[in-house]
């Protein structure tokens, strides 16, 4: 644990170093992400809440054919989170108008502290468009929904830096881990 700690805070702070603040991160380098195809997942059915605090019914959410980019955060983060927001603020970013050809789903880990009210202040600090969605939801539903992908680590401390992609439903998911580029996730998406 002190090591990935450590780790993430060597890499925030290369990237502060090099003049940058975590608001204009533009993404970092992906020497280290790693790609790898996941074809087991299966999302749960289960019932999951929106930012906007309706109710979203899953895996049906995500099943209209577009390409999903899928990740893992909680907004009381001062570690990792911020970082792989601004990835997909930078996936958002690169696309333009192309982004509402995708789905962006940020899925807390901390259903208790993330409330929609707190989601949808996160959304607009990021300035997440609507095809950029951040879920919260009961704490069992979170969890299998973190089991299904493998990301369950015991606490949210000690979540994992991963994003999911999946081109349409029925593929397998592809999975990096670790910080990636925006344009390595767009090219995953096949955008």
């Amino acid at each position: 644990m002190k090591l990935i700690v450590r780790a993430v805070l060597f890499t925030v702070l290369q990237l502060l170093s090099a003049g940058f603040a975590l608001a204009e991160i533009e993404a970092p380098v992906d020497h280290s992400a790693v790609l790898s195809v996941v074809p087991n997942v299966v999302l749960p059915s289960l019932k999951l809440i929106r930012q906007d605090g309706t109710t979203a019914d899953f895996p049906n959410e995500l099943d209209d054919g577009k390409p999903v980019l899928l990740t893992f955060v909680y907004t009381s983060c001062k570690a990792v989170c911020p970082v792989i927001s601004h990835v997909m603020k930078g996936v958002q970013t690169k696309l333009g108008p192309r982004a509402n050809q995708i789905h962006m789903a940020s899925i807390t880990v901390d259903p208790e502290f993330d409330t929609p009210d707190r989601l949808t202040q996160y959304a607009h600090q990021l300035e997440a468009g609507p095809q950029w969605i951040h879920y919260t939801g009961h704490y069992d539903d979170i969890f299998a929904f973190e089991k299904a992908f493998d990301v369950y680590r015991g606490d949210k401390m000690n979540h994992v830096t991963v994003f999911f992609v999946r081109r349409a439903p029925g593929q397998p998911w592809s999975r990096f881990i670790n910080f990636v580029k925006p344009d390595s996730i767009i090219k995953e998406l096949g955008l």
